[in-house]
């Protein structure tokens, strides 16, 4: 019981985090967020990127994409579906649950999990690199 409420405040906690900086955020247009994103870049050997990959080839208006996260390794650390909101950021989700959420502050990028501290990241490509293991 007591970690069931633990994880319901956590999400509470990140949804608030995330709500307040992304009233901050850049004006990112949905095609934009498109691409690859690199994080842990401090520790080439904890290296992990994120492919945000668009649903059709060429139709960036849509709101829902696919994703891939990933180690230096290319092992797959997770995959699912990613949400676009018009409110500056993606959501991704893994089985209906979300997972983390990306957005954008003062032309910097940044990664939010169940660890709730925003993680800076890098855009590294408009295109999305997946892994090919």
């Amino acid at each position: 019981m007591i970690y069931l409420l633990s994880i319901l405040v956590t999400g509470v906690i990140s949804s608030i985090i995330v709500y307040s900086l992304t009233l901050q955020s850049m004006q990112i247009k949905k095609g934009d967020w498109y691409g690859t994103y690199q994080f842990n870049i401090r520790d080439l050997d904890k290296t992990e990127y994120l492919a945000v990959i668009l649903p059709s080839a060429g139709d960036a208006n849509e709101e829902e994409g696919e994703f891939q996260w990933y180690n230096i390794n290319n092992e797959v650390l997770a995959q699912g579906t990613c949400k676009i909101d018009k409110g500056g950021f993606v959501t991704f989700e893994v089985d209906g649950n979300s997972i983390a959420t990306i957005f954008g502050v003062d032309e910097k990028y940044y990664f939010v999990d169940d660890s709730i501290i925003p993680q800076e990241i890098i855009k590294i490509s408009e295109e999305p690199m997946v892994s090919t293991p």
